[in-house]
């Protein structure tokens, strides 16, 4: 990706920052949203490019998934469920069905699936940012969230490199 593009994105990215701070949980919500049109459809390939900014996302995400409102944190579960496989493996990216945000049509990737090894190493550097909060979301005492985080966990399992996930897998557990 140019440098124009990745300048476009750092600067689209901020006021996304901003609110994704709000005290007001809607704004929270809004952020979530407005970051993965962002990620989906106007800048995935200066995003997973770009470690600073995949770094900047993701500890968004993070945040929204151990967010107090549980509305943001089903919210952030349901957004990344649809991000990591765009971001991994660039499927297509659809309108979704409600609310207008982006959503996209995905078969994850099995173990064994021929996915280019670089596509399953994207997300790499932010692993340790946001599977720890994804932990956190099975032990939630909302159902919902909980069923959510396992689904997001069986789609990060098929986008993933396997190897990169144990270490984080085995800190969660002590």
């Amino acid at each position: 990706p140019d440098s124009a593009r990745v300048e476009e994105c750092r600067e689209a990215i901020a006021p996304i920052l901003i609110a994704s701070a709000s005290s007001d949980w809607r704004e929270r919500h809004q952020a979530v949203t407005t970051l993965a049109d962002l990620l989906m459809l106007d800048f995935p390939a200066e995003v997973s490019s770009q470690v600073g900014l995949l770094t900047q996302t993701f500890d968004v995400m993070s945040q929204r998934l151990t967010d107090s409102n549980s509305k943001c944190q089903l919210h952030a579960l349901q957004t990344l469920n649809n991000v990591i496989p765009a971001l991994c493996s660039g499927s297509t990216v659809v309108a979704a069905a409600e609310g207008g945000s982006a959503g996209i049509s995905h078969a994850p990737m099995s173990p064994t699936s021929s996915g280019s090894s670089g596509a399953r190493m994207v997300l790499q550097p932010v692993l340790s940012l946001f599977v720890p909060a994804m932990a956190k979301c099975l032990a939630s005492s909302n159902g919902t969230v909980r069923t959510n985080a396992t689904t997001l966990f069986s789609t990060l399992n098929g986008h993933v490199d396997h190897p990169s996930l144990i270490q984080l897998f085995v800190n969660i557990c002590n």
